[in-house]
This record gives C-alpha cells, structure tokens and sequence, in this order.
C-alpha cells in the first residue's frame, strides 16, 4: 500500500517530470544523436523548455492550441454537463522510463512500461471523483497499450465496459501510423451511428500523451486530462471545413482536487 502523503509527493513529482522529459527527449530526437556532452545537453533542456512543442511533433496539429484553462472541481463538472464532450485522459503513472522496451509486444503486458502502485492508485482516486457525482461517461475508450486499459479498468471498473480502440494507441517509437488513426478519430466523431459522442453525454478517451498533443496541442503529464469537444469548422463559401478541437480546459484529479 502506498501512502496518500507519499502517493500526493510522488505525484507532484510526476506532473513537474511528465512536462519536462518528453519535451527534452522530442529535442533529442529533433536534433540527432543523444550522446551529447553536458554543455549541449543542457541548451536542449533549455531550448525544450522555450520554445513550443507542437513545431517538434512528427506529425501535423489538428489544433493549434499550447495552452489550457486550469479547471477547478465545479469547472470540471459544469464541463462534463455538455453533450458532445470528450475527456481525454493521458494513462496514469508508470515505471520509470520513455515509450517501451525494444521486445515491445501489444500483445504481452510484461514487454510493456506498466502503470505503477502510484499510477494504479491514482486511477482510482479519479474515478471515485466521478463515482462520487453521479457521472459515468456515455462510453470508455481506450488505447490497446496495457497501462491505458489499466488505467481504465483501475478507474471505472464494472461502471462502464471499456472499448480497445486501436486509433488511441500510441505512435511513438514507429509504434501505429497517425494519418490512419486521425481519420477513424474523425470517422467515429462525425458518425453518430459509430460513436455518438455529438448527441449524448461524454466520453472517456484514455491514450498518451502524443496523441492528445496532435489532437488538441496540450501537452498533459502522466494521470491529468483534458476536455475538449469536436468541431466542424465553417469555411468562407458555407461548406463544413475539417474537424477541430475546442480545448475546454484540463485538470488533475487526485484527492485534493477542488
């Protein structure tokens, strides 16, 4: 068992690391090798720290938003009341480490990086938030990598049936192929037949953090969410313009949440 005390520290830890290390590894990767010397190391841990990340994604931004309002408790929940919502929640924490080992297997959770004692507990705490008003999402989707259905499962339990969705899985490490998951994301959004989420509560989306960037521009340490919804963009002649993300706002919920 972990204590809250301890788990609270761990987690404030977490969010500082989770904001800072990818954005350090995405400049690794920008600019080549990583054996530099300490010198260069730090001006990339600089740079990664002044500059936005959504330049450095390998992929192309749906939304330009960098930013997101803080929601509090009540901002939160005045947010889940709007059909149409979707939260997209990054998995909770994990082991140490970036992406996953090289003997990665969908598959086979033990080649995988998995949630931690913190991370399985942190889950809990955020869906007893929800348990505690009432809210149970409309539908559960998840990532096919086991620390997202861990996260869920950890989160929700019985309360809502949690779909593997393969387009919520992550892209990092050559790992799924954007494009294609874009467009089932966009698919599903506009089909209400395949999804629903335009005429009927909201959703909970559990991914990583380089799909919830791409999707929306925010970038979420390990266990905090965002609330965004889908739009349809109006182009100058009348004509529906592509699917975008209206970012509501994020938060992080754990047991001093307010």
């Amino acid at each position: 068992m972990v204590a809250e005390d301890d788990m609270s520290k761990t987690f404030q830890w977490n969010r500082w690391a989770g904001s800072l290390v990818p954005l350090f590894i995405m400049r690794i990767l920008h600019h080549g090798s990583p054996r530099f010397s300490a010198p260069v190391a730090l001006t990339l841990l600089v740079l990664g720290l002044t500059a936005p990340l959504g330049s450095y994604l390998p992929v192309q931004l749906i939304s330009t938003a960098t930013a997101a309002e803080r929601l509090d408790a009540r901002g939160l929940e005045k947010a889940l009341q709007v059909s149409g919502t979707v939260v997209l929640i990054r998995h909770s924490a994990t082991f140490s480490g970036i992406g996953d080992p090289e003997n990665f297997r969908l598959e086979d959770c033990s080649t995988q990086r998995n949630l931690s004692p913190e991370g399985r507990a942190q889950a809990r705490v955020f869906g007893q938030w929800f348990r505690d008003r009432g809210l149970s999402p409309a539908a559960l989707r998840s990532s096919q990598w086991c620390r997202c259905l861990d996260t869920a499962t950890e989160a929700f339990g019985g309360q809502a049936k949690t779909q593997a969705w393969s387009a919520l899985n992550s892209f990092f490490q050559g790992h799924g192929h954007w494009p294609s998951q874009r467009d089932a994301i966009v698919k599903a959004v506009l089909d209400p037949a395949t999804s629903g989420v335009a005429n009927r509560g909201f959703e909970v989306w559990v991914t990583h953090q380089v799909l919830i960037s791409s999707l929306t521009g925010v970038y979420l340490g390990m266990g905090e969410l965002v609330v965004a919804r889908p739009l349809r963009s109006s182009q100058t002649n009348g004509a529906a313009g592509p699917l975008q993300w209206q970012v509501v706002g994020r938060a992080f919920v754990d047991k001093d949440f307010r």
